[in-house]
């Protein structure tokens, strides 16, 4: 499972988030909250997408996730929503579907390596891009998973 590479430019999310341990986050009760709010958002919305952002915080204890759309630079937070800038960065990006969602992150954590000059960049969100066109456990969705450049 060989990712591409894309030069993710800054962007917002505007959506839900929670704190929560590194893999413990009640992540259906997230995008049910999110879902109940998404008609404030989806006008707004960039490109239409849904995104999933793994914030670090500042505990390696401690991971915000955010649920929501990419929007225009400059939305500010609204009623129970939140607007999170994601840096510009260098993505690895492995297509899977929502069903393989934890296969793919299993082979990311333990198999993948970055190529040459490159490591994984802890400090940046990791990113799930859900397709608007479709749902359902076929449902494609894109993992990026943000690098950086080494003393290489």
């Amino acid at each position: 499972m060989e990712p591409t590479y894309i030069d993710q430019p800054a962007f917002t999310i505007l959506g839900v988030v929670a704190s929560a341990a590194p893999g413990s986050h009640d992540y259906e009760r997230l995008w049910l909250a999110f879902d109940a709010l998404a008609e404030h958002v989806r006008p707004l919305s960039a490109d239409g997408c849904y995104y999933g952002a793994h914030v670090p915080g500042a505990s390696p204890d401690v991971v915000d996730y955010v649920a929501g759309m990419a929007v225009a630079d400059g939305v500010a937070d609204a009623v129970g929503l939140v607007a999170r800038v994601v840096p510009a960065s260098r993505y690895a990006v492995f297509p899977c579907t929502v069903a393989t969602i934890p296969r793919t992150y299993a082979h990311i954590q333990r198999a993948w390596r970055p190529p040459e000059g490159y490591a994984i960049d802890h400090t940046r969100a990791d990113l799930e891009v859900y397709s608007p066109a479709s749902a359902g456990p076929d449902a494609p969705v894109e993992i990026r998973v943000p690098l950086c450049r080494t003393g290489s």
